[in-house]
């Protein structure tokens, strides 16, 4: 196995052994593909499946190939870590339940990076006052489960996971079996609290007394047409502390202005938004984002993301670190392939070999610059100095922060400017991730993936066939209309983009046109035997070889 570091080893690359081998069945495979192309058109044959079969066979070999690992050195890191800012989003308390998230941000705000160097903002889209009281609730438990974590070195940090799984207060030491009681049950009380919220429909007005935050909701709020609603629930820079007198991550709650005539682009203009609203408070020069069903299994995941953008050598290329995405709670033998583990544990580390993978939506730290528009070039040089000068939330002003964040999040604002366009997450397309990364490996920029031991981010997959359906048909729609579009792999990645990572865009982007191979062999052997029509040469055919291959 080929292993290759960096000058002060803050990542180790490792190739997979017998890459010699792979190249020998990637041109034998090839030439035999053609062969059955040529066999195809020559023999004049009935059905017509093979060709789009052999060209996404070809397109699929890349990711397929030989994996690449990236390996994070984080004991080398030095201790004064730049800034983050973790952007996690929500659309509807129905579907994505406030306790839900609220167990996403206390994962989130656990992590073992420094809390005076984080800053959360929560995008509500749905404008729900439930979710604001669960994520209000999430931030006064905080207090208490962040040092708990920190304490005692607790994994993972999403409460409702560690408790699950640590019945009895499963560690050693009476003083640790004290704390995990009363941290217990204030979590417990916190759901409760939390659950009857939800069954009611309505906060206790006791509750809504206080935060000021309720007010917003004395009238009714429609989720399609209402104000910028902001509230800061945690002050960073230590003007908010827990129960140790440690400092505490800021922690914003944004529902950003909505109005029917105005297009607000889903999950696309909910991240500019935030990006936005995070640029007024900390700057930080990455940004993190999360679904808000995904949550953080590995206090470690970002110090493992600083050792690929604070490398020397390599560092400066980089424009995000994609994490893989795990999930739990799927059916038995995973009926729906809803794990989508394919990708996860084979694709992505074939993609490390080309510039590194595509953007998957969630669990994706970028590199500011890379996300506003900037295209890399080769005297980037970005020091660590320079990205912590006018870092932290100890200079904003929080009486006028509400101001600005309400012009920056209106439906006016983005007329006229380029976000969605050429800065921010892309507009346009169903699957605005994909069509985000694409955008930036073509200007330049590189992509790693990282896949530590311990899963970085653990969610809930659809676990039945019409949500599988519905998510699938949004994937195969927006990928198509990728290929189809000005920013089709092999028009505007040609010169840009290495050939294998053309290759790899075109596979996923063309992944709608899988149905009608597939469609072809679930129907054609049953029509084929029952009209007599021999669907492959026989066995004393020279040609037979190559359709056993």
């Amino acid at each position: 196995m080929t292993t290759t570091t960096t000058s002060t080893h803050l990542f180790t690359t490792r190739s997979a052994p017998l890459r010699h081998l792979y190249k020998l069945y990637f041109f034998t495979f090839l030439s035999l593909t053609l062969s059955l192309l040529y066999y195809r058109f020559t023999h004049h044959l009935p059905y017509s499946h093979h060709p789009y079969l052999i060209l996404l066979l070809i397109l699929s070999e890349p990711s397929a190939g030989p994996p690449t690992f990236h390996s994070p050195n984080p004991d080398r890191l030095p201790e004064d870590l730049p800034c983050v800012d973790v952007l996690v989003c929500t659309a509807d308390a129905a579907r994505e339940p406030p306790a839900m998230v609220a167990n996403t941000l206390l994962s989130l705000m656990a992590y073992d990076y420094g809390p005076e160097r984080l800053a959360f903002y929560l995008s509500d889209d749905g404008a729900s006052e439930l979710t604001f009281h669960a994520v209000a609730l999430a931030a006064e438990f905080a207090r208490r489960w962040v040092p708990f974590c920190r304490r005692f070195g607790v994994e993972p940090r999403a409460p409702k996971a560690y408790f699950a799984a640590e019945e009895g207060g499963g560690g050693e030491g009476v003083e640790f079996r004290r704390v995990w009681g009363e941290v217990k049950k204030l979590y417990e009380d916190m759901q409760e609290q939390i659950a009857y919220a939800g069954s009611t429909g309505t906060v206790p007005e006791e509750t809504r007394k206080t935060h000021k935050g309720f007010r917003e909701w004395d009238s009714k709020v429609d989720p399609r047409d209402h104000d910028t609603i902001l509230e800061v629930l945690l002050k960073g820079s230590g003007k908010d502390r827990d129960v140790e007198g440690n400092p505490m991550p800021t922690l914003i709650y944004v529902s950003r202005e909505k109005r029917p005539e105005h297009p607000h682009h889903y999950k696309a203009g909910a991240l500019n938004a935030m990006n936005r609203v995070s640029a007024l408070v900390n700057n930080a020069p990455f940004v993190l984002n999360v679904d808000c069903d995904m949550y953080a299994n590995n206090s470690q995941a970002l110090r493992h993301a600083m050792c690929f953008f604070l490398d020397p050598e390599q560092g400066h290329r980089i424009g995000y670190v994609q994490f893989p995405q795990s999930f739990g709670g799927l059916t038995k033998n995973d009926l729906y392939a809803n794990g989508v583990k394919r990708i996860y544990e084979i694709e992505f580390f074939g993609t490390n070999a080309f510039n590194g993978p595509m953007y998957a939506g969630t669990g994706t730290v970028h590199r500011r610059e890379s996300l506003n528009g900037r295209k890399f070039t080769p005297d980037y040089r970005p020091r660590l100095e320079d990205m912590k000068q006018g870092m932290g939330s100890g200079n904003v002003n929080w009486d006028e922060l509400e101001a600005k964040a309400k012009v920056v999040t209106s439906c006016n604002y983005e007329m006229g400017k380029p976000w969605g366009k050429e800065m921010g997450l892309m507009y346009g397309c169903a699957v605005e991730d994909v069509f985000t990364g694409l955008v930036l490996h073509t200007r330049g920029w590189r992509s790693v993936y990282c896949g530590p031991e311990r899963e970085a981010y653990l969610g809930m997959a659809p676990t039945n066939v019409n949500d599988t359906l519905v998510q699938h048909k949004r994937w195969s729609t927006g990928l198509l209309q990728i290929f189809l579009s000005d920013y089709c792999p092999w028009t505007r990645g040609l010169g840009k983009l290495k050939m294998g990572q053309i290759m790899c865009y075109s596979f996923y982007t063309l992944w709608a046109l899988w149905c009608m191979p597939m469609l072809c062999y679930a129907l054609l052997p049953s029509l084929a035997l029952a009209h007599g029509i021999p669907l492959f040469p026989k066995a004393s055919d020279p040609w037979f070889a190559v359709f056993a291959f």
